[in-house]
């Protein structure tokens, strides 16, 4: 699964590795300002990780996001 974020200008892929592992992977892009233009955008890669993460480690994540999603939308 990919996901791009046009507000971060981040990738972020999820994909499961194994039976027990998933990979996430996060690219953060900039524009090229040189080779961009008004009606076309050159990104480029300013950063990238990649980290594997058991099944439980994921469930934890989506917790930690779920509970600050709801406090944020909360405020």
């Amino acid at each position: 699964m990919n996901l791009f974020f046009n507000e971060s200008m981040t990738e972020i892929q999820l994909e499961n590795h194994d039976d027990l592992n998933i990979v996430l992977a996060v690219t953060e892009l900039k524009r090229n300002e040189d080779e961009s233009s008004e009606n076309y955008e050159k990104l480029e890669v300013r950063y990238e990780s990649e980290i594997f993460i058991s099944i439980d480690e994921a469930k934890t994540l989506r917790s930690a996001l779920d509970f600050i999603l709801q406090k944020m939308e909360k405020e």
